[in-house]
């Protein structure tokens, strides 16, 4: 068995995480610019780099972390009659909210330039910290056994919404409450996935032979969910689309867990992944620094090895911020977070139980 001592922690949900923020990251700007690398006029480097801009798709790598994030805090609750509010939002709110805030702060005090590029990306945060305020709620439903019910009918809202509002291109061209409510069938998908691991029995030797169709498959997928927005005749904006490729994470990452029950795992993956959260809010203020640097300076990025070397200058400056970050503000936050939700509360507050249970 790969599965870690930790009660709550399954080997690959890290690694899926590291690679869901270097996604993102690589959407961002962090890809090797083969654009500026290989001549244009050229048939190879026309093909080169419309896969190196197409393969990457940020928005889709944030609904592989909603359904990661809804079956990592569903699955402690599953069978359980209640929930303690008092642990569960002291534990999710301290380890989101306090290195949120820190990020805010840092680059509202590096200036508007770096503020612009951390907004890109806060919209999944909002909606994630919505979800946690709202689980408690669901709970009720999804211990009667409604998951699946409550997942259709928030499925059918996100999708009338969207018909309605046709054709929005990106998540966050809606107002928020409008984009929490869009995302929320696709959050519900990881609490579904958390109660079918939980009863599920795999053959390994049958995810050995798939596992790497599934990867593939998910970047394929990404890739030609990307076409319609940026170059398709007719748009097809991410809202969509993104939530089939939600299902196909659903399916996906059942599969990747299994395989890890049953497979060696590789720790420095796992390591990354621990901080990718770090990673996720760093990485677009560092490559905002490295566009400013550019346009000041505008021979840094003038032939093969200066793109080469800038590009790696780039990545070495997300890692350092992201291990940073993460030592100085995340880590300290996660541990608190951790020592909150464990502390017994004299009179708990609870859902479940009192509330006809």
């Amino acid at each position: 068995m790969a599965e870690t001592s930790a009660k709550n922690h399954l080997i690959g949900l890290d690694t899926l995480r590291f690679a869901a923020a270097a996604w993102v990251a690589a959407s961002h700007g962090a890809r090797l610019p083969l654009d500026k690398m290989l001549p244009a006029e050229s048939l190879p480097g026309k093909v080169l780099v419309a896969l190196n801009n197409g393969i990457f798709n940020g928005p889709a790598a944030v609904l592989l972390f909603f359904v990661v994030s809804g079956f990592v805090i569903h699955r402690p609750y599953i069978g359980k009659d209640h929930l303690d509010l008092r642990s569960f939002y002291a534990r999710r709110l301290t380890r989101i909210v306090p290195p949120t805030i820190a990020i805010l702060a840092i680059c509202w005090a590096a200036g508007p330039v770096y503020f612009e590029k951390l907004s890109s990306v806060m919209w999944s945060l909002y909606c994630e910290i919505a979800y946690y305020l709202i689980y408690p709620a669901l709970f009720l439903l999804f211990r009667r056994g409604l998951t699946g019910p409550t997942f259709l009918a928030t499925t059918a809202i996100a999708l009338v919404i969207i018909a309605a509002t046709w054709p929005v291109l990106y998540y966050w061209e809606f107002s928020m409450p409008v984009m929490i409510v869009i995302g929320l069938p696709n959050w519900i998908l990881g609490c579904l996935l958390a109660e079918a691991v939980a009863r599920r029995r795999d053959t390994p030797g049958t995810i050995d032979r798939s596992i790497w169709a599934w990867r593939l498959g998910a970047i394929a997928l990404t890739a030609a969910f990307k076409v319609p927005v940026t170059h398709g005749p007719i748009p097809i904006g991410y809202p969509a689309s993104l939530w089939l490729f939600a299902i196909y994470c659903y399916f996906w990452v059942g599969y990747e867990l299994a395989y890890f029950r049953h497979h060696a795992h590789w720790d420095l993956l796992e390591k990354f992944g621990s901080a990718s959260f770090s990673l996720y809010l760093v990485h677009n203020p560092v490559i905002g620094l490295f566009e400013t640097l550019r346009e000041r300076y505008p021979g840094l990025d003038q032939g093969l090895v200066s793109n080469i070397a800038i590009w790696a200058a780039q990545i070495c400056a997300i890692a350092a911020a992201t291990y940073v970050f993460y030592r100085c503000v995340e880590y300290p936050f996660h541990r608190l977070a951790r020592k909150l939700g464990a502390r017994p509360a004299s009179s708990p507050a609870a859902v479940g139980q009192q509330a006809g249970g």
